[in-house]
């Protein structure tokens, strides 16, 4: 048995290994000279492992979070079920129907003016005259049940241009 050892062993002595690809032979050197190499490679992928304890205190810290929202969210519930009028101005009976509903009474459309402004020659070179139109619309609702009243003015404008003719 020891001579059969000794005849494999002088036989792996004597191959001799075959060369690398070349191709893969640069992809070797190119990981060695690569700037992601030895000390940089790590600290670029270096992961970071939380300790057991950090974690711990994590789950912890969420837990803590989570309870203290639902004491909060009980706490105004609560709050909301012991809420009295302060004033008798406002008391609704409650069998009786409300309409809340505003309704329109009035909308206007007013027209404020027009003011040109000055000339300019767009890409395809044709000269443009900017014209603004202004509005005014207002709008009044009125609450049947209280008669309260909601009044709302919203300005605009309007741009056209116009091309000039220079024939």
């Amino acid at each position: 048995m020891d001579n059969e050892l000794n005849e494999i062993e002088k036989r792996l002595e004597d191959i001799k290994p075959s060369k690398l690809e070349r191709e893969l032979h640069l992809k070797i050197d190119g990981i060695f000279d690569s700037p992601m190499s030895e000390a940089n490679y790590e600290r670029r992928n270096k992961k970071i492992i939380y300790t057991i304890f950090s974690q711990r205190m994590a789950a912890a810290a969420a837990i803590l979070i989570a309870f203290i929202g639902v004491f909060f969210t009980f706490l105004n519930d609560s709050n909301k079920n012991n809420l009295k009028p302060t004033s008798n101005n406002n008391l609704i009976e409650p069998n009786k129907k409300v309409d809340n509903r505003f309704v329109p009474i009035k909308t206007k459309n007013t027209f404020e003016g027009v003011s040109r402004e000055d000339i300019f020659i767009s890409k395809d070179r044709i000269p443009y005259q900017p014209i603004r139109y202004q509005f005014s619309d207002s709008f009044i609702w009125k609450n049947k049940s209280d008669g309260s009243v909601i009044e709302i003015n919203v300005p605009s404008q309007r741009f056209f241009y116009v091309p000039i003719k220079t024939d």
